[in-house]
């Protein structure tokens, strides 16, 4: 491990014999620009991912609301119906 007082930065070797700049206070490499595109793209993905799903649960949960207010239209419909043949069985 080196240390650049120009730059401020350490530098050295990492186990794949590639030179890498390393951040002696997280302890750890900073990434490669190619780890780095490829986390950024699994992130978007993944958010993407997401979005969908959430997208489907909203639709899901339209028409589950749907149905629950056709169930109720037809059971106040029912209640109608057994009310009045109440009345006219009454008469």
């Amino acid at each position: 491990m080196y240390f650049s007082e120009v730059l401020a930065t350490s530098w050295g070797v990492d186990i794949q014999q590639r030179l890498r700049v390393y951040d002696a206070a997280e302890e750890a490499w900073y990434p490669l620009e190619g780890q780095e595109v490829a986390r950024r793209k699994r992130a978007e993905a993944e958010a993407e991912q997401a979005r969908t799903q959430a997208a489907d649960a909203e639709a899901e949960a339209q028409r589950a609301y749907a149905r629950a207010a056709e169930a109720e239209a037809k059971i106040a419909r029912l209640q109608r119906l057994l009310q009045e043949r109440s009345e006219s069985d009454r008469k």
